[in-house]
């Protein structure tokens, strides 16, 4: 099964929390090893987004926000997928056949 993350699952990765969530989801659905996870590259632009905006208030520095980035793209049990050519639109028909 096919599960494609939203980016406020990695926000932790950026060091910013998220009210009522566990840092444990993204590993227990690896652990379980039934799972094929994605993210979207939009999550890259809002990870970036977001976290220039914490950096500029002075919340977050940018190594922090690097660093989390670079995480999330060397992460070897999640796949990148690009909404620009359809693999997400695709993805979503064929989970409805």
């Amino acid at each position: 099964m096919r599960i494609l993350l939203d980016s406020s699952f990695f926000f932790p990765l950026i060091k910013i929390k998220i009210k009522d969530s566990s840092n444990d989801i993204i590993p227990s659905l690896i652990k379980y090893n039934r799972f094929e996870l994605q993210y979207s590259t939009i999550t890259l632009f809002e990870l970036s987004a977001k976290g220039a905006r914490l950096i500029k208030a002075g919340e977050l520095t940018d190594l922090e926000v690097v660093d989390g980035i670079n995480a999330l793209i060397s992460w070897k049990s999640l796949i990148q997928v690009d909404p620009w050519l359809g693999e997400i639109q695709m993805g979503s028909t064929y989970n409805r056949s």
